[in-house]
């Protein structure tokens, strides 16, 4: 070899290297699984609050208390809306007019003792 080529061979910088290292990839892989699994037991509660606003809001013009827990409860069958019944409704008059609304709450338990606490609820009475 030539001392010109040595020189050259010398002066090629060499360039850091780039990726995930086994721990960091380890806990990226933690980090997503967890948030997963998180997301796969909270899924159905917001899902079965969407039912519940949509059963509530078609029930809500069947007349009187008795009425809109019938068409409340036909509403949920129809859709599956889990555990929520009519007896958790919540009726007030607000100026003459009968509203309904509904409050509870869903725990999901998530490892050991640690727990995620749900406080769902029809933001107003509806009229």
């Amino acid at each position: 070899m030539t001392r010109n080529s040595l020189v050259s061979f010398r002066s090629v910088k060499l360039s850091k290297q780039a990726g995930l290292s086994f721990l960091s990839l380890f806990f990226w892989i933690a980090l997503l699984g967890s948030a997963f699994l998180i997301g796969m037991k909270t899924v159905p509660i917001f899902t079965e609050f969407s039912t519940v606003k949509s059963a509530l809001s078609r029930a809500k013009s069947a007349g009187s208390e008795v009425d809109i827990r019938r068409a409340f409860d036909n509403a949920m069958a129809a859709g599956y809306g889990g555990t929520f019944n009519s007896q958790e409704l919540v009726f007030q008059t607000v100026n003459g007019k009968l509203a309904v609304g509904f409050a509870y709450e869903r725990k999901v338990a998530l490892l050991g003792p640690a727990s995620l606490l749900f406080e769902l609820s029809d933001n107003q009475f509806t009229q």
